[in-house]
Parts: C-alpha cells; structure tokens; sequence
C-alpha cells in the first residue's frame, strides 16, 4: 500500500480520524462505496469488489441499497481549508485529486504558478453509510460462498484480511488554493485551465474563487475517505464483524447455559479500523 504522510495538527485529517476513525485516500473514486471488499495479503491492500457478490444464496437481497444505505451531511467538513503543504506534497496531493477527476494534473499545474504551499477545500460533504449494528443484523447466519474464484483467497493456510467499507465521505466538488512566499506572486491562470478542460470535452466545470484559489465540480459524487469494519469467517464462511465488544459476554452466558438477550445483540458495539497507524493518504496497490 503506496502511503502518503501528512502532518498531525491538520483540520480535516483530526476530523476525518479523530472523529470518523476514516481513511482518507490520495485519488478520489465514485466506486468506494459501502460494503465495497478491501483485502490485505502480502503487504499489499486492495480493493476486491461487492461483499454482496460472493455470499452464499440470497443472502444479498437484505443487503440492498435501499434497505440500508442512510445520507447525511457533515457541515464541519464543508468549506474548511486544509492545513498549508509544501509546493511539493501539494502537488501529489492535487495531482491524486485531479486523476479522481480524470484530468491531467501535470498540464494543470503549469497554470498554477507562483505558489509555495497548497490548501484544499471541500463543498457540499456527504457521508453514505450502513449502520454497523444494522449491518451486524443483516450478516447473521450469511456465509461467503467458499467455491466463488474471488473468495478463495480468504480461506486456507495463510487468508487474507478482509474489510467491509461502512461508509464514505465524499463530495462533487474540492478547491485548491495557492499561497505565495515574499519572493513570489501567485499567478493562477483560470481560462488556461478551462482551455484544457474544453479540449478534453470534459464534464468538469470550475470556478475561480479568487486570485489565489479554483475550485473544481464534478456532477458525481466521489469519495475521498472511508470507514471499514474487520470481517472474519470460519471453516464454512460463516461471517462475523471484528471486534464485537459483547462476543466475549454472549460466550460467557452461554457457557453457564443462559440466553444472550436478542435486543443486546443488536447493540453490539463495532469498531471501525485504520488501516495505517500514521496520519496520512493511501493508494491502492496492483
């Protein structure tokens, strides 16, 4: 897993770890979307697809969109400028985000000049989810399907870890603004930009907000972080969500012979996972 380290003390990354547990990710995708796989095997983390494509039966139908999918606006994210990077990690940073885009980030940046730091923004934030109790519900008794070619791989001497995506955090829209040093003057050439977009008859609209910042509109929704919860099968594919707080105590009632009481289990408290202990932007791998 290619990973980029940002600094702590960032706005919008405490926001997105402290306060979401989520991943933030260098290239904005559309695709990132719950119950979307992520695998880990060999040092490597992928993503591998739709956890509804590999169960056992019809087990999919009560994972349907309508069913569990919830929306919710998150205004603290909304307009808040990033902390100020360096000309050089900006440049990867805003390069990852125009590729989310599908546009070309090195013919861009030669109109974005005089700038030493880069600041980032983002309008309109959503965040898609599946609650995970309502998640855990939905997975009791549901099997991966064992004999499915792309579920292999979490079974046998050495499984891969697999992920299940609860939610993302997205948006239409990011803004990128440019701060200059005493020896320089920032010289943001919008119309050369729209040029480029025109040539490529892009649907990407965007708007000079100053002379120092642009943003750029997409009509999609792309997700730029994501909260995942550990999945874990045994021999048969039987799912379970990672940790579950109360298993311990529903094993100790029923080893003295009691009932766990139903509406307790579906108060099971799920914790979401990072999947890199430092601050930071991931890619995926191949």
């Amino acid at each position: 897993m290619a990973f980029f380290r940002l600094c702590k003390g960032e706005d919008i990354l405490e926001v997105l770890r402290e306060v979401f547990r989520a991943n933030i990710v260098r290239i904005p995708q559309a695709g990132i979307r719950p119950l979307g796989l992520i695998i880990q095997k060999d040092q490597k983390t992928r993503i591998w697809g739709d956890l509804r494509d590999i169960l056992v039966g019809n087990a999919a139908e009560n994972l349907s969109e309508y069913r569990l999918f919830q929306m919710e606006q998150i205004p603290d994210l909304s307009g808040r400028k990033s902390r100020g990077v360096d000309f050089e990690l900006g440049s990867e940073i805003l390069a990852g985000f125009l590729k989310g885009f599908s546009l070309p980030a090195a013919e861009i940046n030669t109109h974005l000049k005089g700038s030493y730091k880069y600041q980032f923004s983002f309008k309109g934030v959503d965040r898609l989810y599946v609650s995970p109790s309502a998640l855990g519900k939905a997975l009791l008794g549901v099997q991966i399907d064992k004999y499915n070619p792309a579920a292999k791989i979490f079974f046998g001497d050495h499984p891969a870890r697999l992920f299940v995506i609860d939610s993302v955090i997205r948006s239409t829209n990011f803004a990128v603004h440019l701060e200059a040093s005493q020896e320089t003057k920032i010289k943001l050439e919008a119309d050369k930009i729209q040029a480029v977009l025109d040539a490529l008859k892009s649907e990407i609209k965007i708007k000079s907000e100053s002379e120092q910042s642009i943003a750029f509109e997409g009509k999609e929704a792309m997700a730029f972080a994501f909260t995942c919860l550990q999945i874990v099968t045994d021999a048969s594919g039987r799912i379970e969500l990672l940790p579950v707080q109360s298993r311990l105590d529903e094993k100790d009632l029923e080893a003295r012979g009691v009932e766990p009481d139903e509406s307790e289990q579906e108060e099971q408290s799920f914790e979401t996972v990072l999947l890199h202990e430092e601050p930071g932007m991931l890619s995926w791998d191949e």
